[in-house]
């Protein structure tokens, strides 16, 4: 399923405002949509292949990702993939 249809928010390399200081964010990292936890004894899905990017605020140093933006408490409760 393409990202677009997962109703994720596309990456942008810009820097945005964070959303506690409204310092700029630039982009830190990347992981795959299905990287679970790191739990022993837990089997885990395979890779998605929907990218999950993450911001890292230049005033706050917060952590976060806008990709779930756009998503209602519905989506949330809906299997994506």
């Amino acid at each position: 399923m393409p990202t677009s249809q997962v109703g994720l928010r596309p990456a942008c390399t810009e820097a945005i405002a964070c959303k506690i200081c409204d310092e700029a964010t630039i982009l830190y990292g990347v992981v795959d949509m299905h990287r679970p936890c790191l739990t022993a004894g837990v089997s885990h899905p395979p890779l998605s292949g929907h990218p999950i990017y993450y911001r890292r605020c230049a005033g706050c140093g917060f952590l976060f990702t806008d990709a779930f933006d756009d998503w209602t408490e519905q989506d949330f409760k809906t299997p994506h993939l």
